[in-house]
């Protein structure tokens, strides 16, 4: 097994721990937007899930294809469990932007289930000599490199709006910022990663 792969089902391994950690918890009183976290979390597994087959020598071409698709797809739904859960833990509705985002992000990751749409309907294999592993994806149509962008606009909008609020003395609002700020760093790094940089 490729170590690309290992840190994939190592990340979803634990992914799957905190939802359902964040899930038990949620039936406490006061914790209920924790549901929302279980959410975000267990996309994020799905997600790192759905990246193991590509380092892996000898997966079908098929398993590859839908495993480009899911990647995208439940990485638009992780971008979207981030709007829900931090509306919730901040004891607020979405705002109208975020009424609007939201749903376009879950669009954007039901349209990632079609294929040809987001994801090309060929697989590309790319070496990554400094890691000895080859990556064997189906590289993103423009609508899918959109789709990349939109995710990533998301969640650096959600970092902003958190800094904003940490600098204006709210406590939530840092661990926010971390918490983001990590999902941002590796959303930057997945489109880097898929435009072949």
């Amino acid at each position: 097994m490729t170590l690309p792969a290992t840190l994939s089902f190592t990340s979803a391994s634990v992914g799957l721990l905190a939802a359902l950690l964040a899930l038990g918890m949620s039936s406490a009183p006061g914790w209920r937007e924790l549901r929302w976290f279980a959410a975000c979390a267990a996309c994020a597994a799905l997600f790192n899930l759905a990246n193991a087959p590509i380092t892996i020598h000898g997966v079908p071409d098929e398993v590859l294809l839908v495993s480009s698709r899911l990647n995208l797809f439940f990485g638009g739904l992780h971008a979207s469990a981030w709007f829900m859960f931090i509306a919730a833990q901040e004891r607020r509705s979405l705002s109208k932007l975020e009424r609007v985002m939201v749903p376009l992000g879950l669009l954007w990751s039901g349209f990632a289930l079609v294929p040809g749409l987001i994801v090309q309907d060929r697989i590309e294999p790319r070496h990554v000599a400094w890691l000895d592993v080859t990556y064997c994806d189906s590289p993103p149509t423009t609508f899918g490199k959109l789709s990349i962008a939109y995710y990533v606009a998301c969640v650096i909008y959600l970092l902003v709006r958190a800094i904003v609020r940490w600098l204006r003395g709210d406590p939530l609002a840092r661990s926010q910022a971390f918490a983001v700020g990590g999902v941002v760093v590796g959303g930057i790094h997945d489109a880097l990663a898929t435009a072949d940089i």
